[in-house]
């Protein structure tokens, strides 16, 4: 009995102190299970605070970097004023940012980045560093030599693709570290819902112990019930510190909420960038509906963004042209390769070109999601270079064509790069002989004088030359050479043009014999006639400048046909002095008479001179003009040549009111002077081809107006123009003249009538002849 209640007693002791024993248990387990819970949620969230520390600043890397890149791209192609030092700022920033990020440091606002330690999330930082300085590397090789480095050049091309490459290891990490973050919220979720799980095992495990001791022993129930009592406290106190866990959760959101505010912010910047570039960007996906256009995309057509958002490209291009962008865009698809494509489209009924750079956007599993493109209008550029072909084709044509002997010369050495035929006519060479010499070989000149002549012409001091030139079969000739420095594929070369002078120093050296004895007779004369030394004085400052005169040797053939009656005239008087002086029947009546008809065909001579000479003086700017008046100009120099043909010109003008125009007098001289002689060459022919010396020829020239427009009717009796030729008078080389003509004069007239007087120039034939209309 004693035993039993030894035991009992025991028992009911043992009993009594479990309850506060197991509460005491169960509290410092769960204890520990809390305290561990808070420990592992506030490094989740200084790890989650750091990772996004990270992603936000790989964001700024990538803006930064990206600012870098548009600005570079402007200062490349010249649109724009910021310099490359403001530029490289952003691009230092990148790095700086960059090395923070591996190496720990602070960043803005205060905050401080710690050195990554996951090995995988580093190697992708450094791999970003590395593609990074490549790209800021073909950046500077592109600056050094900005005109081979613009759109669509090699360099552009390798450093978009680096750009294009350092943008996708960016998104990588970007992506690694939000995956990274969401791994480590699904553990710390798992791990809470676990303690809960333990808390509730523990805690059943409890009351089924407790139920089985009050079984056993009723007496135990009020400490039990103190137990139980303590164990709610524990609960509350635990769950106490549970929403406390919660509340730490909920800012932990809050602060993700943030950071998803701020990468909206980042988000909105860079589209703020995107519509800021004058370039068309979009985005499309894999069925070509576009998700993305920018602003200068939308421009195009006249629309808003929002309009051409969800639309295919059948709903913007007409049928061919969504075809050919469906067919570009599948091979980009296919190949996942970045290509660029030059598009011509017609908008809004205008056409134009663009340079358009597409490549594709993938998902999280490597997936093709879509493409992106960036187009550029090039249509300007185009028109440039294709303007630039042309005028290389023109020069190529008018060097081949052009009666006068050409050479390209290489200023360095005095070679022969290239030569035309009639260069190959007039030396008796042929072109590929010619191409093997040297100037040297040619000129007659010591080398010495020929390289200070190249080297003159090269730097534009002077650019015109006299010497003798030897041929292939040796012969010696005079020429007279025309130099000038000109670009050829990026080298400057030399381009001469060689005239042979030959009859015309031929031609001088007589006029200085006659001059000769002209001074001589002079001479003769001064011992007899004293009071006529002072007119003889001017009458020998006359010829010499007419001998001066004489030496500009395009002129030559014009001044011929006006100087040839007036030397006739003064050959006669001078032959009829010397007769009267044989026989004694000078007088002073009659020398004085003699010398005074002299003195009028010498002043006329002169006043030919002049005529000339201002006719083919350059105008170096515009003026306003009479018409009228430029052309009784040009009818004052073509006069005796008509004359001689028994051509008669009338000119029709008003009188009081004079019709003016603003622009070069001495173009437009020259346009008038080219029909007028294609009239007189079209009447000689016609003389020619009738056998009748009686015909008469007549030129009109009509000047009229008509409200703001002015005309000028140029017509004669010559026959007219083949009418199957009448669509390609204006052609240059298209000439009827067979070797006499160059068939350059018309296509100039029309090239300075349409280009420098904004006018029109046409032909028509009449029933008597052609009629050109010049409508200004």
């Amino acid at each position: 009995m004693g035993y039993s209640t030894n035991n009992f007693i025991l028992m009911d002791s043992l009993l009594k102190s479990l309850p506060r024993h197991i509460s005491s248990i169960i509290g410092f387990i769960l204890g520990i299970i809390s305290i561990s819970l808070l420990i592992w949620s506030l490094k989740i969230s200084e790890r989650h605070q750091q990772d996004m520390l990270v992603h936000d600043s790989i964001m700024e890397v990538q803006l930064k970097t990206s600012v870098y890149h548009l600005w570079i791209e402007e200062y490349i192609n010249g649109d724009s004023h910021r310099s490359v030092k403001e530029s490289s700022k952003y691009i230092n920033g990148s790095f700086e940012l960059i090395d923070a990020i591996l190496y720990g440091g602070d960043v803005e606002h205060g905050r401080v980045l710690l050195p990554i330690t996951n090995p995988e999330v580093r190697k992708k930082i450094e791999g970003i560093k590395d593609v990074l300085t490549n790209f800021n590397s073909l950046i500077q090789q592109r600056l050094k030599d900005v005109t081979k480095a613009r759109v669509g050049s090699r360099l552009d091309q390798e450093s978009d693709v680096a750009f294009n490459l350092f943008l996708k290891r960016a998104k990588e990490v970007e992506y690694s570290i939000v995956l990274n973050n969401k791994r480590e919220f699904d553990k710390t979720v798992h791990l809470f819902w676990l303690i809960l799980l333990l808390w509730g095992i523990v805690t059943i495990s409890a009351s089924f112990t407790f139920l089985r001791f009050e079984n056993l022993k009723k007496k135990s129930e009020t400490a039990l019930q103190e137990s139980y009592n303590k164990l709610e406290e524990r609960v509350e106190q635990r769950t106490s510190e549970l929403a406390e866990s919660n509340k730490a959760l909920r800012n932990e959101i809050s602060e993700r909420e943030k950071a998803q505010r701020e990468q909206k912010e980042h988000y909105n910047l860079l589209k703020s960038i995107i519509d800021g570039t004058t370039d068309a960007i979009f985005i499309k996906d894999s069925k070509g509906n576009y998700l993305l256009v920018n602003s200068a995309f939308a421009e195009l057509f006249g629309k808003k963004t929002q309009e051409l958002v969800g639309k295919n490209n059948i709903d913007i291009f007409s049928k061919d042209v969504a075809t050919e962008i469906v067919k570009n865009d599948m091979s980009v698809i296919q190949s996942g390769k970045t290509t660029t494509f030059e598009d011509e489209f017609v908008i809004n009924d205008e056409k134009k070109i663009f340079l358009t750079t597409k490549g594709v956007y993938k998902g999280k599993d490597n997936e093709i999601l879509g493409i992106f493109g960036i187009s550029k209008d090039i249509t300007d550029r185009k028109l440039v270079e294709n303007t630039i072909k042309e005028s290389e084709k023109k020069f190529r044509e008018m060097f081949q064509c052009h009666s006068a002997a050409m050479f390209l010369v290489d200023p360095e050495e005095g070679s022969i790069i290239d030569a035309n035929d009639s260069a190959a006519t007039f030396y008796c060479y042929t072109k590929d002989e010619l191409r093997n010499m040297k100037l040297s070989e040619l000129s007659k000149l010591p080398p010495h004088l020929i390289a200070s002549n190249i080297q003159r012409s090269l730097h534009q001091t002077r650019n015109y030359f006299t010497s003798k030139h030897k041929l292939a079969n040796g012969t010696i000739l005079d020429v007279e050479e025309h130099t000038s420095p000109v670009k050829v594929g990026g080298k400057t070369l030399l381009f001469s043009v060689i005239h042979n002078i030959t009859e015309r120093i031929h031609f001088e050296n007589e006029l200085r014999v006659k001059k000769e004895e002209l001074e001589k007779f002079n001479k003769t004369l001064e011992s007899k006639v004293v009071e006529e030394s002072d007119k003889r004085i001017r009458q020998e400052q006359l010829l010499t400048q007419q001998a001066k005169l004489a030496e500009m040797g395009e002129m030559v053939g014009s001044i011929a046909h006006q100087w040839r009656q007036p030397l006739n005239t003064i050959g006669l008087i001078i032959q009829d002095l010397e007769d009267s002086y044989q026989y004694g029947d000078l007088t002073k009546e009659l020398f004085k008479d003699s010398v005074e008809k002299t003195m009028e065909q010498i002043n006329y001579m002169s006043k030919t001179i002049d005529d000339f000479r201002n006719f083919f003086k350059p105008s170096k700017t515009k003026v306003e003009f009479s018409l009228a008046e430029a052309i009784n100009k040009v009818i004052s120099i073509v006069s005796r040549q008509l004359d001689n043909y028994c051509i008669a010109l009338e000119l029709k003008a008003p009188v009081n009111t004079p019709i003016l125009v603003h622009g070069y007098p001495s173009e437009f001289q020259q346009v008038v002077l080219n029909i007028i002689n294609n009239a007189k060459d079209a009447i000689e022919g016609k003389i020619s081809t009738l056998g009748d010396n009686t015909f008469a020829g007549t030129i009109l020239i009509d000047i009229y107006q008509k409200e703001n427009k002015r005309y000028i009717e140029i017509s004669d009796n010559g026959g007219g123009i083949d009418e199957q030729n009448l669509d390609k008078v204006f052609d240059s080389y298209f000439t009827t003249k067979k070797e006499d003509g160059t068939g350059i004069g018309l296509y100039m007239s029309k090239t300075i009538i349409e280009d420098h007087f904004n006018g029109h120039l046409s032909v028509r034939n009449s029933d008597t002849g052609a009629i050109f209309t010049i409508e200004i």
